[in-house]
């Protein structure tokens, strides 16, 4: 593929994305995966002959919630009355780490619901972290890790 790489053209693809409000994650997950569905297998006008990108929810606890091709994962982060259950962000740094055994390319961290500052910070904060000790201890090839808010309360 030229250009852009399955990585950018996700996180440029979700940083489009203009979620509706739903009462639970599953919802937004619904969403986002039919528009990223939509959005990455419509018709370029420079493409020659690419094949279907494949997104599918993924169906077990130790994957993220969306996956691309295979390779890139989607977690979604759901936030109720401003926050993100500590719970939830806590485990997130554990989740992460293995999820670099299933996705090669990285993963997109997206905040969705009613999400405070604090929740933002605690999240991205969480992922730098995590980021440092993928890419320097456990696998230097550079893992790619985002973190994007779509979140109602920016």
């Amino acid at each position: 593929m030229f250009g852009e790489s399955l990585f950018d053209e996700c996180i440029s693809a979700i940083n489009s994305w203009k979620p509706v409000k739903h009462l639970d994650e599953l919802g937004y997950k619904k969403d986002l995966r039919l528009f990223l569905f939509k959005k990455l297998n419509k018709p370029k006008t420079n493409a020659f002959g690419r094949n279907e990108i494949n997104v599918s929810e993924e169906g077990s606890k130790s994957l993220c919630d969306i996956a691309v091709n295979r390779s890139l994962g989607i977690e979604l982060k759901f936030g109720k009355d401003g926050k993100i259950k500590k719970q939830k962000i806590n485990t997130s740094k554990n989740q992460e780490l293995e999820y670099r055994k299933e996705y090669s390319q990285g993963i997109i961290v997206v905040l969705v619901g009613d999400v405070d500052n604090h929740s933002v910070t605690e999240v991205e904060s969480q992922l730098n972290d995590l980021s440092n000790l993928i890419n320097i201890h456990i696998a230097p090839s550079r893992y790619l890790i985002s973190c994007i808010n779509k979140s109602h309360k920016k």
